[in-house]
């Protein structure tokens, strides 16, 4: 046997024996939301194996996550917190009276202190640097035909770097090149690097040569057709209609619009959904179970009131239940469906194929589940190994109390009604307020 199979046999078998799915199994059978078992099986199974698969999906996603994570080093070492290169600020934490008092504050860590040689040397250093990783693929500062990378600042050293230029058409502040439209060979660009550290600083100055580019990439039409458009909508600002360039540089160009993109983002939401509709199926059954729990409690005094009712004409308890079967089957059967009315056909259809009425009144209990239905099952039972003697009493009283428990359920479900309403009342008496103090604030200058 292949590994995949060994290990979907092994994962059916935790899935077949687990709790989650005995339990769904039983509010959807409960729910009536499928005759037949097998199905209704199958289906509970594939819905908690894919629940699975998803949340092997995710966990992965959250393992990489957790073992990229890096720790922060701590700043206090031995009591003490050493300055950096540039001013720090840190939320740290304290506990005082052996732990019973504890809390937190900010701490800002000043720069740490360098003497005058030491920032001429660091400047000096920085300028090397500068000098060697400017050029970003440009063959030398005599041969500039592509952007100039003008760092900010270098991670050895806490030197902030000011970056301008005396032409800020060719070489902006940025250290993008603006060559597109050059004939000459060369043109001279002076570039000003403001080195700055606490209260020293010093401007290092030095001369760029910027050349016609000689590859045309995709930078280089992005910023000559930006220079292109921006030369035509300033000789156009009286004009109604823009007529956009033919040609740029000798080079034919087109324009058009953007054709829409799909939203392929909108994929990462079939998860999301997926589990929603998982979750809304668990619920819906579980809804349709109360409902069919209401419905058997709300039917049940009526099912009591007419089994009294035949017991009293001098039928026994199994003609009783056959007479509200037959009466259920000719006539109410094809209104609508009882779920009370249902469950005494079934228990009425197993005596006739043979099961005892002992077994049957026994298993009518236990397959609805509820209490009220519970003690009937016990009242018809104890009817059988004791006699008649007090059952058609206890059917009666039997019958009053679950009249009375109907009428209680029926107000505290108008109660329920009531405390609903507020909610929608209470948004019609803002909306209220809000028109009629409107013109009021108005007419106030409010």
């Amino acid at each position: 046997m292949k590994k995949g199979a060994k290990t979907q046999n092994i994962l059916k078998k935790i899935i077949l024996q687990s709790r989650y799915y005995e339990m769904l199994c039983k509010i959807k059978k409960e729910a009536g939301v499928f005759e037949d078992e097998r199905r209704l099986e199958k289906e509970v199974y594939g819905q908690i194996k894919k629940i699975i698969y998803f949340t092997l999906i995710i966990s992965g996603f959250i393992v990489v996550f957790l073992f990229q994570w890096k720790k922060e080093e701590g700043i206090i070492r031995s009591g003490s917190v050493e300055k950096e290169q540039q001013e720090m600020e840190y939320e740290i934490y304290y506990e005082a009276e052996e732990g019973k008092v504890s809390g937190s504050t900010k701490l800002v860590v000043p720069q740490k202190n360098y003497e005058e040689e030491e920032v001429k040397e660091m400047f000096e250093k920085v300028k090397k640097r500068i000098d060697t990783e400017i050029l970003n693929g440009n063959e030398s500062l005599e041969k500039v035909n592509k952007d100039l990378y003008f760092m900010d600042y270098f991670e050895e050293y806490p030197v902030e770097i000011f970056w301008s230029t005396e032409n800020e058409d060719l070489i902006n502040s940025y250290g993008e090149v603006f060559n597109s439209a050059l004939s000459e060979e060369c043109r001279v660009v002076i570039v000003h690097a403001e080195l700055l550290l606490g209260e020293y600083q010093e401007e290092y100055c030095f001369p760029v040569c910027v050349i016609p580019s000689i590859e045309k990439d995709a930078l280089w039409w992005q910023r000559a057709v930006t220079k292109k458009l921006e030369n035509i909508l300033e000789k156009a600002k009286k004009e109604n209609v823009i007529i956009l360039p033919q040609d740029i540089d000798g080079e034919k160009i087109v324009f058009k619009e953007r054709e829409s993109r799909r939203p392929w983002e909108l994929l990462l939401l079939i998860p999301v959904i997926f589990a929603v509709f998982i979750y809304g199926n668990v619920k819906d059954a579980e809804k349709l179970k109360k409902k069919k729990e209401e419905e058997l409690i709300r039917e049940y005094p009526e099912l009591l009131s007419r089994i009294s009712l035949y017991i009293q004409a001098g039928m026994t308890s199994r003609t009783a239940l056959g007479k509200i079967v037959s009466d259920y089957q000719g006539e109410e059967k094809e209104k609508e469906k009882k779920y009370g009315y249902e469950e005494m056909e079934k228990t009425f259809y197993e005596m006739n194929r043979g099961v005892s009425e002992h077994e049957a009144y026994k298993n009518m209990g236990e397959r609805i589940g509820l209490a009220e239905y519970k003690k009937l099952s016990t009242i018809l039972i104890q009817q059988l190994e004791k006699g008649s003697k007090g059952f058609l009493d206890s059917l009666q009283e039997e019958t009053r109390e679950a009249f009375e428990k109907k009428k209680r359920i029926a107000k505290e479900a108008g109660e329920k009604a009531g405390t609903k309403m507020l909610i929608p009342m209470g948004i019609l008496f803002v909306i209220t307020l809000v028109i009629i103090m409107t013109p009021a604030c108005m007419s106030f200058g409010f």
